[in-house]
């Protein structure tokens, strides 16, 4: 049977055989990664009850959709042009691109965090009518920016052929540090609450 499988691997082409190969290594990644955050949004269910866990989700939303916004587009631009680089052993233009993310990107999550923390009390006060969902904004809006930066690496990961390096990063290791965060208060007996 494995016989079999390598067989059928060795009749691939070059890149083919490189995204079967590349595949199951971004599998387990993306699978480590939706596990925690499912053990996460359980112990989040559990400790705040059904009402807490959906003010965080929303909060998570909110942040999601400004995350699509203040990126414009620059990942896709990123993975192309840091793969075109990274064939043409272009290290200043991969490094150029990269800067430019950073700045242009940086700029607008700054300025998108800036405005949610601003604007939290209004938002979730008169917009959601869900008061307790100001802190979870704040909190949201402080991790805004590195979410960004990490969503740039994360896509210049890919420019260079690393796919489950760049999973890690951009799906994996949040939850796992959220997850580790939270561990570490409940052990510590802080109570958590919205």
């Amino acid at each position: 049977m494995i016989q079999k499988i390598k067989n059928k691997l060795n009749l691939l082409d070059e890149h083919s055989l490189e995204v079967a190969k590349k595949s199951g290594s971004s599998l387990i990644a993306k699978v480590i990664g939706m596990f925690a955050s499912f053990l996460v949004s359980i112990f989040i269910g559990r400790t705040l009850g059904a009402e807490g866990l959906g003010v965080i989700n929303l909060a998570n939303q909110i942040i999601n959709i400004l995350l699509v916004l203040a990126i414009l587009g620059f990942a896709q631009v990123i993975i192309k042009e840091v793969a075109i680089a990274n064939n043409n052993a272009d290290r200043d233009r991969v490094r150029d691109v990269i800067y430019t993310a950073y700045i242009v990107n940086g700029t607008v999550a700054l300025l998108c965090t800036f405005l949610l923390i601003l604007f939290s009390d209004t938002l979730a006060s008169s917009f959601f009518k869900t008061p307790e969902l100001k802190l979870p904004l704040i909190i949201f809006a402080i991790a805004f920016t590195p979410q960004i930066v990490s969503r740039i690496l994360s896509a210049s990961l890919v420019g260079y052929k690393k796919i489950w390096q760049s999973n890690l990063v951009d799906q994996t290791l949040s939850m796992v540090i959220i997850g580790l965060i939270l561990f570490v208060f409940w052990a510590a007996h802080f109570e958590l609450e919205v």
